[in-house]
């Protein structure tokens, strides 16, 4: 599974939406055990990242090809405080996530985590969101 973070809205007096895609690429159906994103600062990102569900995860299975799509809105319009500190980058804004899960033909337990932090002297590039140094893996 890869996974592309995708984040709109992400200004002053607007209420931003964040997407993670996580296309199967691979060849067989995958069993998918959680799929979770997540948005929020931090001073230093975490090795075990926060995670809040508002729903109890489902499971789904997705076929070759097939993305499974994760969409949810921030909690409000971002005042000017808000991006004043995003923009001196203290703290980092991130947008994060993660999939589980195995192969229909198999019992092994597979995960994909992908992340991105704003980076305001790059907005030409994804609304100024790229790939984090930490959280990127895969199993």
């Amino acid at each position: 599974m890869g996974a592309v973070v995708t984040v709109q809205n992400f200004e002053v007096g607007k209420a931003p939406t964040y997407t993670i895609t996580f296309p199967n690429s691979g060849r067989r159906p995958a069993k998918i055990k959680l799929s979770a994103g997540y948005a929020r600062p931090y001073d230093k990102f975490p090795d075990d990242p926060e995670y809040k569900f508002d729903t109890t995860p489902s499971i789904s299975i997705v076929v070759p090809g097939q993305p499974i799509i994760t969409t949810w809105s921030g909690k409000g319009a971002l005042s000017d405080n808000e991006m004043t500190a995003f923009k001196s980058g203290t703290p980092t804004f991130y947008v994060y996530g993660k999939i589980d899960y195995t192969d229909v033909g198999g019992d092994g337990l597979y995960w994909t985590h992908v992340c991105v932090r704003y980076m305001p002297s790059i907005t030409s590039v994804n609304n100024g969101f790229l790939n984090c140094n930490e959280y990127g893996d895969a199993k």
